[in-house]
């Protein structure tokens, strides 16, 4: 088989899961403010908050992941 494409062997992919976590926005933006790559991670979030509770969401309220979320570089599957 062919080997991979440069930019897509060079890729980080972060999966992990959130119960009512109050500091997974905090997480996805340190993820890419801090990387001297930014456009290599590739993050998946499985966000288990109940419906209607006052947990907050990953991504709402956060530029830095509404911004990397709008270019493709995070999902995020809310249960």
């Amino acid at each position: 088989s062919p080997a991979p494409k440069p930019e897509q062997r060079d890729r980080i992919f972060v999966a992990f899961t959130s119960y009512r976590d109050e500091t997974c926005k905090n997480t996805i933006a340190d993820l890419f403010t801090k990387a001297a790559h930014p456009e290599r991670i590739r993050v998946g979030v499985v966000q288990q908050n109940a419906a209607g509770s006052a947990a907050e969401d990953c991504i709402a309220g956060c530029k830095v992941c509404l911004e990397q979320q709008q270019r493709g570089r995070i999902v995020v599957k809310r249960s």
